[in-house]
């Protein structure tokens, strides 16, 4: 029993009837209440996974593997016009600071490493690049201007590890910043107004093209180009091998593809929990299993452990998936967290690379993470690290070498690495779009990948129907505007789904803004923490009271800048720490101008009686008592210093009843500037 009533409605509110456990009827209106539909009864019925996946078929993967290709792009100013912009570049920390106090960013700076990143190494670099970029997060007159990180290519790793670090702060302050690749920085400086119109916060540019980022379907594995199968009596070396992902891996070359020999490394080697009864188990299913103690990025002791192999099973087979993750936001990393990352990932990847050049392997896969494709809230040196392995295995392929590194989203599997997470964290990832991985189609994915022909794969599962809404929203990645497209409108232009939050407050009379902000915050505070609704959220409770952190201080503040379209300062959350007090500076900073103009003129009574009566002393503590007698000797006030404290009281009050409240405080504030 469905009916159409009217068209052509842009946002709808719809109600909903429960007629029973599994029967729902619905009644659709737009958002002036004239009807649009009726749907008399939509039965919902329980699907199996099976079900689901049946009705997938073979091909469910193409919607889990993608590789990343560059677009070229029209900008709206050529690249080639001869003006060069007067756009500043900063090298260190200290420019920052210096530009920060010029007050001369014209909206943007440069950051330009196409010099630097030459002999750096990646550790270095990206905590050259992270000095500046927290120099430029801690500069509050910089927070209306984006600094534009120009680089070389980031098919360099360690050029790519910068990158993984700046998506990161791309993520944790959108609009904040803009990475360009290019081999020519006047180029770069032509094309930066070009750049910083398009929106797009991240471009390469290439002969005088403009390239940007696009995830697309890989396409399917065959022909004489895919991987070689693994040599099932060769030596499958695994490190993190007593880890959970090492372990799945491990179970699943034997059982699968018939390995009969495998070395699982870790730092702790049987020492590791449960490592004796993996090792147990895997010997059960009829292979040669060793666990060994070793650090991978060790050189000579790595060098020694591949000694070890008999070459009557000589390696031939290598995956990477040891890891270490040390989260914090990029405000609170330093060198010191980059080497607790980089070591195990990426330390560890080029031991494995280097000593492993001149084996005949039929493998060399690298356990990356969609962290450093995409950045990753709170793991700047997680996602710097895995954009290394990402450019590593490009560099190992270009070289005519066996690599594969596959950037995984999440893993429904739990590891040494995930086991932190709290159901917030989990819901802010599904919030992105993603959805967890099952071992089983992880174990497919990972055979389609290492046998593919593209160094880099990105396998994730995306939930396209919250990335569908993110598109028509206007927030969606950039990296995956090609896979999500919005329809496009066919009915007459209407207003927007509601009006800007500014609006809503100005129709609020003044009695209920506050409340009506504080409902807004407790909404948005609720959504951060996974809560069903506002009303779970107590108004005076401090925020780190109710289970924020620094990376959900930075996801509130990012909700709250995209409702209020006000630049908001990171450190929003820790400056107003509860609800209440949070809606009451949003309050001061959207209030309309005619209610601040009237407030103002209907309390000046209130501030002259409020100045005239406070006791002398208190000005002695404000350091203004100095500015009043100055004030008073401007009248020709022949009150003499020896004169009576009551005395002095009373014509300063005089002076201040005859003075304008603007004129007072102004004059004030400029005198104490002079001290």
């Amino acid at each position: 029993d469905v009916r159409i009533f009217a068209v052509g409605a842009t946002a709808l509110r719809v109600h909903l009837s429960f007629d029973g456990p599994d029967v729902v009827s619905l009644r659709v209106a737009d958002t002036a209440g004239v009807p649009i539909a009726s749907v008399g009864a939509v039965i919902a019925r329980p699907v199996a996974t099976e079900q689901l996946r049946a009705g997938a078929g073979s091909d469910w993967s193409r919607d889990v593997l993608f590789g990343l290709e560059w677009t070229e792009v029209a900008l709206s100013q050529p690249v080639s016009t001869p003006v060069i912009p007067a756009i500043p570049v900063v090298q260190s920390a200290a420019d920052v600071t210096a530009l920060a106090v010029s007050g001369s960013t014209e909206g943007a700076a440069t950051a330009d490493l196409t010099a630097r990143a030459g002999g750096a190494g990646a550790q270095e670099l990206t905590a050259w690049t992270l000095s500046l970029v927290q120099a430029w997060l801690t500069e509050p007159a910089l927070e209306e201007s984006r600094l534009v990180v120009v680089t070389p290519s980031p098919a360099d790793p360690a050029v790519a590890a910068v990158w993984g670090l700046v998506r990161t702060a791309q993520a944790e302050h959108p609009d904040r910043f803009v990475l360009v690749a290019t081999d020519d920085r006047d180029t770069a400086r032509q094309a930066l107004p070009g750049i910083l119109a398009s929106g797009e916060p991240q471009l390469a540019l290439r002969e005088k093209a403009v390239l940007v980022p696009r995830l697309v379907r890989a396409v399917s594995a065959g022909g004489a180009d895919a991987g070689r199968e693994l040599d099932r009596e060769g030596t499958v070396l695994i490190t993190g091998g007593t880890g959970a992902l090492g372990a799945l891996v491990a179970r699943h070359v034997i059982q699968t593809h018939g390995v009969r020999n495998v070395v699982l490394v870790s730092r702790r080697g049987e020492q590791a929990p449960g490592a004796v009864e993996l090792r147990d188990e895997l010997t059960a299913l009829g292979a040669n299993v060793r666990v060994a103690a070793c650090d991978v990025a060790d050189r000579e002791a790595m060098a020694a452990l591949l000694a070890s192999v008999p070459a009557g099973a000589p390696l031939t087979g290598v995956v990477h998936t040891a890891g270490v993750i040390d989260d914090g936001v990029v405000t609170a990393l330093n060198p010191e967290r980059l080497d607790t990352v980089f070591r195990p990932k990426v330390d560890a990847a080029l031991v494995l690379d280097e000593l492993t050049r001149d084996l005949d392997l039929s493998a060399f896969v690298l356990y990356s993470s969609a962290a450093g494709t995409f950045g990753s809230p709170g793991q700047g040196n997680y996602a710097a690290a895995n954009a290394f392995l990402d450019a590593l295995a490009q560099r190992r392929r270009a070289a005519g070498l066996p690599a594969t590194s596959v950037a995984w989203g999440g893993w429904a599997e739990s590891s040494g690495m995930t086991a932190h997470l709290g159901a917030s964290d989990l819901q802010r990832m599904s919030r992105g779009g993603g959805v967890e991985l099952t071992r089983e189609e992880g174990l497919e994915v990972f055979d389609r990948a290492w046998r593919d022909p593209a160094p880099v794969l990105v396998a994730a599962k995306l939930d396209f129907m919250t990335l569908q809404a993110q598109a028509a929203a206007g927030s969606v990645h950039s990296l995956l505007r090609g896979l999500i497209t919005t329809r496009r409108q066919t009915t007459q232009p209407q207003r927007p789904a509601g009006p800007r939050l500014a609006e809503q407050l100005a129709a609020t009379s003044p009695a209920r803004q506050e409340e009506f902000l504080l409902d807004v915050v407790r909404r948005e505070v609720a959504a951060t923490l996974g809560h069903a609704s506002g009303g779970q959220v107590d108004a005076d409770q401090g925020f780190s009271d109710i289970g924020f952190d620094s990376l959900l201080a930075v996801e509130l503040r990012n909700k709250l800048t995209e409702l209020t379209t006000l630049r908001l300062p990171a450190t929003l959350v820790f400056d107003h720490p509860t609800p209440r007090r949070l809606a009451r500076f949003l309050l001061e900073e959207l209030r309309p101008e005619s209610n601040g103009t009237h407030d103002v003129a209907g309390r000046e009574d209130e501030f002259r009686r409020m100045l005239a009566t406070t006791p002398m002393a208190r000005f002695e503590e404000l350091g203004l008592m100095h500015t009043l007698m100055a004030l008073l000797d401007e009248q020709g006030s022949d009150a003499a210093g020896t004169a009576a404290v009551a005395e002095q009281q009373q014509d300063s009050t005089s002076l201040i009843r005859e003075m304008g409240v603007d004129d007072l405080i102004a004059r004030a504030m400029k005198e104490t500037r002079n001290q």
